[in-house]
């Protein structure tokens, strides 16, 4: 019996033997032939006969309850669709080029959404994940990495106000220098012992960097400055520039990773609020936003460098933990996030017109290992002349225009799975016409391709940690592929009755000001509880994240800003708003900087037209000001 059932046959078995005593006062003598008594009936029969009618009656008030959240589920489908699906396993993986194959000028790119799979099979499936970021592979190491304390050596000459250095040395691993490849950037992923630690080496990063240094480390090898001939020049003549240092600012030479709308882990579809995305994958995954790219990279052929170079960035704050612990293994290069989804066409579905709900099986000989994370396209296969035909889903706005109400359009339902110990979800498909009634085509199967996710096989790999081995679905001059964080477990987001009442906290927080002096941190922190899946992830019960609990104070006031450049600049009216948080609160987490810098990209996509926001970050009971953001319009920064 379902978990979900069992409490409406209870209801309704002791409302029948409730109302049986009744009957029983005012009927005795028919009570005493059907051995009703206070609240059991003496005849085995009769007994077994009040229990069945109690599981049917229980089943009737359990499909009508079940039937209301198509409601809310359809307004879901719509609105917010990431509610409905389950959040994917993650990990976070790093591509070694192969030394043997490293002569590549141009690097080797691995795209986005290229697949992997583990080589271990999990209760004999194979686990399939794809990137969520692209990859360009360079043959370049980071050999050196250390956060310097004052004093510095005599030869960096820092910049006023700096009280630490982050030296990083690179070497190219082909025969090819540094100037010879046409590089741009090179991205780095933090891995630290902890994530309080990640968390603050992000925030020296991007808080409280001064210049950024790039110098050639071949000016120390004299053997490194012979003239190189060049054809048509006399000999000894040069072909390159001296090699020298260049300084590059900390806005231009460092940029955030995971924030942009093609750097989602999820699909997410256009008419939902990409704010939302970040939210739900900063609680989910916090860690795919400690990468950086480091830019510059093109002048290196312009100064020509070698095939050594040194990265300095000089920083205003300096962190005595993180100078112990910052070295070479800290800044990883080819790393990408990956996340547990992939295409699957699903098993054929015969139309048996026999009922109206079909449900999509990805794959009959796995049910334990597959689970649908969404339904990308239905079409239908005429048994007769082999024709295709594709249907629009129903839930959508591709039809508003059509006058012919007889076409068949298709929805999608997701429900619990029924199974012992399954905590993963079922989807079925219904083909309606636009009045909503079934519409069937005659002699047809459907095809349906979907994103699937491996159920919950992955929360089984935590036990092996880093010990996975991946194996890259496209051939790429790699000598191996380290797991960098183990994948997570599958989350799952409060199912039916649950969703309806995240639809309702969402449709009435968007009327209310995230930024109100009085309401704003309340409202604040429900909309964040939204996207927390912090309590289904341990098990704890706990009602609030801390981090959610550690806004301490939201407040806002209206400024004046310039926006735009040059003769088209101008001047508009924002919003700057001011979060102070509990720094207690954040203890054990990635920090509350990096927290701020996903809440500072939520403000600015949540902002009306023609305005802008404007985040300060402060802590609670002191004065200063840890961060002032730019001036921020929907997905760009204003200055």
């Amino acid at each position: 019996m379902s978990e979900t059932l069992y409490p409406y046959y209870e209801r309704e078995l002791a409302f029948i033997r409730h109302i049986a005593q009744d009957f029983a006062r005012q009927y005795p003598n028919v009570a005493s032939r059907l051995g009703l008594e206070q609240d059991v009936s003496t005849d085995p029969h009769v007994e077994r006969l009040i229990q069945a009618f109690a599981l049917v009656a229980g089943r009737i008030h359990h499909k009508i309850d079940d039937e209301f959240p198509e409601l809310t589920d359809a307004l879901l489908t719509v609105l917010y669709p990431h509610y409905l699906a389950p959040f994917p396993s993650t990990a976070i993986v790093e591509f070694v080029l192969d030394p043997a194959r490293a002569e590549l000028p141009e690097g080797f790119p691995i795209p986005r959404h290229s697949r992997l799979h583990i080589a271990q099979a999990v209760r004999g499936v194979k686990c399939r994940y794809r990137t969520a970021y692209p990859v360009t592979l360079w043959p370049v190491a980071l050999t050196y990495a250390q956060l310097l304390p004052p004093p510095f050596p005599a030869d960096l000459e820092p910049p006023a106000g700096t009280v630490a250095a982050l030296r990083m040395r690179l070497e190219c691993q082909s025969a090819l220098p540094l100037s010879g490849l046409k590089l741009k950037t090179l991205r780095f992923f933090l891995r630290m012992a902890s994530d309080a630690e990640a968390g603050d080496l992000y925030e020296l990063l991007f808080n409280h960097a001064r210049r950024v240094v790039f110098r050639p480390l071949d000016l120390m090898n004299p053997a490194a400055q012979r003239p190189v001939p060049r054809p048509g020049f006399p000999a000894g003549r040069p072909t390159l520039p001296q090699a020298r240092p260049f300084a590059v600012k900390p806005e231009d030479a460092i940029r955030p990773v995971g924030f942009e709308a093609d750097e989602g882990l999820i699909p997410y579809p256009k008419q939902s609020f990409a704010g939302y995305r970040l939210l739900t994958e900063y609680f989910a995954f916090p860690h795919k936003f400690l990468f950086f790219d480091l830019g510059g990279w093109e002048r290196a052929a312009q100064f020509g460098f070698g095939r050594q170079a040194e990265v300095i960035i000089f920083l205003n704050r300096s962190n005595a933990e993180l100078e112990k612990r910052v070295d070479a293994s800290t800044f990883r290069l080819g790393c990408t996030p990956i996340v547990n989804l992939f295409e699957k066409t699903a098993e054929p579905i015969a139309l048996t017109h026999t009922r109206n709900e079909y449900r999509v099986v990805p794959d009959v000989g796995q049910p334990h290992g597959l689970e649908v994370y969404s339904v990308d396209q239905v079409s239908s296969l005429d048994g007769n002349d082999g024709s295709t035909k594709e249907y629009q889903p129903f839930y959508s706005f591709r039809h508003a225009g059509s006058r012919d109400t007889q076409r068949t359009f298709w929805y999608a339902s997701r429900k619990t799975a029924i199974g012992e110990n399954d905590r993963g979800t079922e989807v079925s498909l219904n083909l309606v016409n636009l009045d909503y009634n079934p519409r069937i085509p005659e002699d047809a199967t459907l095809i349906v391709r979907t994103t699937c996710i491996n159920r919950d096989l992955p929360n089984e790999l935590q036990r092996a940690g880093d010990r996975i081995l991946f194996e890259l679905e496209m051939a790429a001059p790699l000598s191996r592929i380290n797991c960098i964080r183990p994948p997570t477990p599958t989350l799952r987001p409060p199912m039916r009755r649950g969703a309806f009442w995240k639809l309702i906290s969402h449709l009435s927080l968007n009327h209310l000001s995230l930024t109100d002096d009085k309401e704003g941190r309340q409202a604040l922190r429900e909309m964040l509880s939204l996207y927390d899946f912090t309590p289904l992830k341990t098990g704890s019960g706990q009602t609030m994240n801390p981090i959610v609990e550690g806004i301490h104070a939201v407040s806002s006031r209206h400024v004046i800003g310039r926006v735009g450049w040059g003769i088209a600049s101008g001047f508009a009216r924002g919003c700057e708003i001011t979060l102070t948080v509990d720094d207690q609160k954040f203890v054990g987490s990635t920090g509350m900087f990096l927290f701020a810098s996903v809440l500072e990209r939520f403000f600015g996509l949540y902002v009306s037209i023609n305005s802008f926001t404007q985040l300060v970050l402060k802590i609670k009971d002191r004065e200063e000001v840890v961060k002032k953001f730019a001036p921020r319009a929907g997905e760009r920064p204003l200055i």
